[in-house]
């Protein structure tokens, strides 16, 4: 007759429990390869099986990693580990993981002509991304660095509001101002 105390039965056989749990979301980028592990131990076997957004992805087995060779916009969700041996299965906590992604955006010419003491509002391309861009303005190849002259409006944060003052001084500014986009929160 077996008995079971707890985690362990008289024959010393130990149900599955986990090394360690996950933490907060991970941002991946698109394209990188994913592997995800499952530190379980208890007696043998172990059988492992991998869930995605609640629904199962794997079929148990010994394997207790999981690999996305490369993410996807569709990857990003939640991913949990069910350990069993013969004494029970044990349901992990979810690990959310989100991708990261820059989407296509078409580079437009601005031409503002502002007169000196007038502000010059220069748009953001719009673009398909996570997580939000920080922007970064660039006039005839230099960044334009923020200051009280020159900064982004409080409505539409990417698009900065440019004193021409500040920048040229009297007359037309630059059709030239130019966007970079780099990955950041």
């Amino acid at each position: 007759m077996i008995r079971n105390i707890g985690f362990i039965n008289w024959e010393g056989d130990v149900a599955p429990y986990f090394k360690t749990e996950p933490g907060p979301p991970e941002i991946h980028l698109e394209g990188n390869r994913l592997v995800m592990t499952c530190l379980a131990e208890g007696s043998w076997p172990l059988e492992f099986k991998w869930m995605f957004n609640s629904t199962d992805i794997t079929a148990f087995s010994p394997e207790y990693k999981y690999i996305v060779p490369s993410m996807q916009r569709s990857d990003m969700g939640t991913y949990q580990c069910v350990v069993r041996n013969r004494m029970g299965a044990l349901l992990q906590r979810r690990a959310e993981i989100q991708v990261a992604y820059m989407g296509d955006f078409m580079e437009a010419d601005q031409r503002k002509t502002v007169t000196q003491g007038r502000a010059a509002i220069l748009n953001s391309p719009a673009v398909g991304c996570f997580p939000r861009p920080q922007v970064t303005w660039y006039r005839d190849g230099y960044k334009i660095i923020p200051s009280s002259r020159v900064g982004p409006r409080k409505r539409q944060p990417p698009a900065p509001q440019l004193d021409s003052a500040g920048i040229q001084g009297p007359g037309p500014m630059p059709d030239h101002v130019h966007t970079s986009r780099r990955m950041g929160s």
